[in-house]
């Protein structure tokens, strides 16, 4: 709806915006980079390396389920319109993310020997 005299769309500050959606968009894009790196060492684990190759891959597929949860949960704080994340909800995720890279780059480091 057009405001009054000015010819282009009317500006509510009550109702979100496009930021709800980015947001949800990037979990679920962090969420699938996380599964996809549960899914390649997984595989790799399958190639009969032994019970120590799985350990990784399953870090990882907890790790993209709980982000899938927790940017859920974040959705849906955006769109009662709490904008602030809360902290342990970042440096969770942050945290999860590290941890797969560790667990990737040390299984990685491991194959090279």
């Amino acid at each position: 709806m057009a405001a009054p005299g000015s010819g282009g769309p009317e500006f509510r500050q009550d109702v979100p915006g496009l930021q709800a959606e980015r947001t949800g968009l990037s979990w679920e894009r962090t969420a699938l980079a996380l599964l996809g790196n549960a899914a390649l060492l997984l595989v790799r684990s399958l190639g009969g390396i032994g019970r120590e190759a799985l350990l990784p891959g399953v870090v990882a597929l907890v790790s993209a389920l709980a982000v899938a949860a927790l940017g859920s949960c974040r959705s849906r704080q955006i769109g009662r319109g709490d904008a602030r994340p809360a902290a342990r909800t970042v440096y969770a995720t942050g945290g999860m993310v590290v941890l797969v890279g560790v667990a990737a780059l040390l299984t990685l480091i491991g194959a090279l020997r």
